[in-house]
């Protein structure tokens, strides 16, 4: 019989957790029960929701991406023409289709980008679980393939002439998405077993590469052919050796199976019911039969009920991860109030928006505190000096003034709105989908660096 870890396997602390898996869990279930309760105060909890969560959410993804020289450069791309393609893409669509195209592609793009948080940080909790990132030597920024670095694949390396710049970025963009694609579909089919890498491959394999380069003849035209299979063993020779794995077996197949199906289940609830108002706004939904619906919770449910089957059995031999159970159980109960135990589609949608956005602000911060635990930088300054665990008032401060200035100009306090509701839309709905191509390039947990800083805790600086 396993023996019970002394210490659970918390990212931070048992009190910071208890904030991240069930204090904005209560906080968005609050805020769904005061809307569901009472309707007419919608309205004022939109305010409370898009003023001191949803912007500053916002400006949280902003401290990743350009709040010092060093991370601007290196996200360039995603702070230059990225906002310009979402915002052309956006517009196209809300004048070629209509306003409620843009509001639909919102509403399910959404859960999308919910469910793949959710994940993301289950993910996080296993890694810190099994200590993967404090067991295992860790893989250097400067080792990560360039192409997986953030942004780096969609950022201009070298001088391209000012004629084809065009066509090279939109080339750079289509491989990159490609290998997006093809990144998640291979970790997607390769949970509950380690990925391929050196370190797995048996001896003779590189025994019989390094026989290949010794025996490399000449070509026909007289140039040996030996340094170019030399190039390409030290290239595979520089690749890492070592992984963090997510996880292996079948807690990560319940995993998955308890987090993203009850969120499908949900949707295509929401679906069946045949929604044309959300948040006041005009919305046509992806016509859904009923029984599909119900099949889909049915499925849910059993996925939830096997997946705390395993937990129970797990806590019996003491091997119990009590902190991704709890956030296992709060992303379900979430969910699960929010697609279908409330009546009303907004009403139900803000206890989900509350609770991501404020889920959203705590990991950020931990990011960020993590990532200067050694202290201030003069090459990050402003982000560095926010960012000490005890400066957390000047962060609090530097977040919710950039966010309030953003929000007064998008919701129209009075006296400061310039801009009118066609606009507000288009230019709402481009942060919003901005935001959600962005989430999904620099949180990537497979990431060596992401992850060490995502599961460092508050031991000594990593």
């Amino acid at each position: 019989m396993s023996q019970a870890s002394p210490v659970q396997p918390w990212l931070r602390s048992p009190t910071f957790d208890g904030g991240l898996i069930g204090g904005v869990a209560a906080l968005g279930l609050a805020a769904g029960a005061l809307a569901s309760t009472h309707p007419g105060w919608l309205p004022g909890l939109l305010v409370f929701d898009f003023w001191l969560l949803g912007y500053p959410h916002l400006v949280a993804t902003w401290t990743r991406l350009g709040f010092d020289a060093a991370t601007a450069r290196e996200h360039r791309g995603l702070l230059t023409w990225l906002p310009v393609v979402v915002a052309i893409g956006a517009s196209a669509l809300a004048l070629g289709v209509g306003i409620w195209a843009l509001i639909a592609l919102y509403f399910y793009w959404q859960a999308w980008h919910y469910a793949r948080q959710g994940w993301g940080l289950s993910r996080i909790y296993r890694r810190r679980e099994r200590g993967a990132i404090a067991g295992a030597p860790q893989t250097s920024e400067a080792e990560v393939p360039e192409f997986t670095r953030m942004g780096r694949a969609m950022a201009p390396r070298r001088a391209v002439p000012r004629t084809n710049r065009a066509g090279w970025r939109t080339r750079r963009l289509a491989g990159f998405v490609a290998l997006e694609l093809r990144e998640f579909s291979a970790e997607a089919g390769a949970v509950g077993r380690p990925r391929p890498t050196r370190s797995h491959r048996p001896e003779h394999c590189d025994g019989e590469r390094r026989q290949g380069v010794q025996a490399a003849q000449p070509a026909p035209g007289g140039r040996p052919q030996r340094a170019a299979v030399k190039g390409v063993a030290e290239r595979r020779d520089r690749r890492p050796t070592s992984r963090t794995p997510s996880g292996t077996g079948i807690d990560d197949h319940l995993d998955s199976a308890a987090l993203f199906l009850p969120v499908l289940a949900g949707v295509l609830h929401r679906s069946a019911q045949g929604w044309t108002a959300f948040l006041t706004l005009d919305i046509r939904m992806i016509p859904v039969p009923d029984v599909v619906a119900k099949v889909a919770a049915g499925a849910a449910g059993l996925a939830v009920l096997v997946w705390a089957g395993r937990q129970a059995q797990r806590a019996i031999t003491g091997d119990l991860a009590l902190p991704h159970a709890l956030f296992v159980v709060t992303h379900v109960a979430v969910f699960g109030v929010g697609y279908a135990l409330i009546p009303d589609l907004s009403q139900g949608w803000i206890a989900l928006n509350v609770w991501h956005n404020a889920q959203y602000l705590l990991i950020v911060w931990m990011y960020n505190v993590n990532r200067f635990r050694e202290g201030e930088t003069a090459t990050a300054p402003l982000l560095s000096a926010m960012s000490q665990p005890n400066a957390w008032p000047r962060y609090v401060f530097v977040i919710y003034a950039t966010a309030t200035i953003l929000f007064a100009v998008i919701a129209g306090v009075p006296g400061v709105k310039v801009l009118t509701v066609p606009v507000v839309l288009l230019f709402s709905q481009t942060l919003n989908f901005h935001h959600y191509i962005v989430d999904a390039l620099i949180w990537k947990v497979r990431r060596p660096e992401v992850a060490r800083l995502l599961t460092s805790g508050l031991g000594a600086p990593p």
